[in-house]
């Protein structure tokens, strides 16, 4: 009886050292998981500037082509250009964008996993506990 409630007793104290370490781990993927939020959001402002940008540059480049001088031509290509750089630029945030949500997703899915392995060492745990709670209330009864 003694020998059974010590050993369970262990392996409680052996559980929930286990639920403390997911626990902790939950707790640092939830970080993670708000810096990968903060660099999604930066991310996210970047690639509006350079929309706006490029459309601002797109409004210039119509109105240097009402007026096709060679001084203006030369203007012409050089916004022309700025705008392919700012649109290589959007697709370069677009891409980052598209790798930081897949990041984000894959943290996510960390922290599911976690809260649901914290859940079931916590449900582990109140089951080793009923057990010795048993046991006492079985030997109480085998002393009188």
């Amino acid at each position: 009886g003694s020998d059974r409630v010590s050993r369970l007793q262990q392996e409680l104290g052996s559980h929930k050292v286990w639920s403390e370490e997911a626990h902790t781990h939950s707790i640092r993927t939830e970080a993670k998981l708000e810096r990968v939020h903060e660099e999604l959001a930066s991310t996210e402002h970047k690639l509006v500037s350079s929309r706006k940008e490029v459309g601002g540059l797109r409004k210039q480049l119509a109105a240097a082509e009402k007026k096709i001088t060679d001084q203006e031509s030369a203007e012409l290509s050089r916004l022309a250009r700025a705008v392919e750089d700012e649109q290589a630029l959007r697709v370069r945030a677009e891409q980052q964008l598209e790798k930081e949500t897949q990041r984000r997703n894959q943290v996510e899915m960390e922290l599911i996993h976690c809260k649901q392995r914290l859940a079931e060492l916590e449900q582990g745990a109140g089951e080793w506990e009923l057990q010795i709670c048993l046991l006492y209330t079985s030997d109480a009864a085998d002393g009188e």
